[in-house]
């Protein structure tokens, strides 16, 4: 594809979905529960590691790409804005991207297909219990077609 053709296609996905941009609220992650990896993300923890965040790059979006962990560029996929903890979850708003990782995202996502979001960052881990974490990333994963 032609960066033409991508213009062409993501302006084509817009006029279809004028109201997409930040009207996705998505989970990044379960807190106070232990996760796939029996890694346990507590409450106080995530608040403080939001906060920082917030601190270090002066409340700009996190970034999110799609499938990878590298932070390659051509992986960058959404931006992910108003992150919080509250219920027991970090969450945050989904804008996508005018990229080709954006694109898809927006496709796959116009197609049914689910996600799973992850976090990247870094921390220590104590008996299986994430402490002094360091919030970096969002890894967007499809996880196939929608259920019916």
């Amino acid at each position: 594809m032609t960066l033409a053709e991508f213009d062409l296609d993501f302006k084509a996905f817009l006029r279809r979905h004028p109201d997409f941009t930040w009207r996705t609220t998505a989970i990044l992650v379960h807190c106070d529960v232990p996760n796939r990896r029996g890694h346990i993300y507590p409450s106080h923890v995530m608040e403080r590691a939001v906060r920082e965040y917030a601190q270090r790059h002066n409340s700009a979006p996190l970034f999110g790409y799609m499938d990878h962990e590298s932070g390659s560029l051509s992986n960058l996929a959404v931006l992910v804005k108003n992150i919080k903890v509250a219920n027991g979850v970090v969450q945050g708003e989904l804008k996508p991207l005018d990229t080709p990782s954006g694109l898809k995202f927006g496709l796959l996502l116009e197609a049914g297909a689910e996600f799973t979001l992850s976090i990247c960052g870094s921390g220590r881990l104590v008996d299986n219990v994430v402490e002094d974490y360091r919030l970096e990333s969002v890894v967007v994963r499809t996880n196939g077609p929608a259920r019916s």
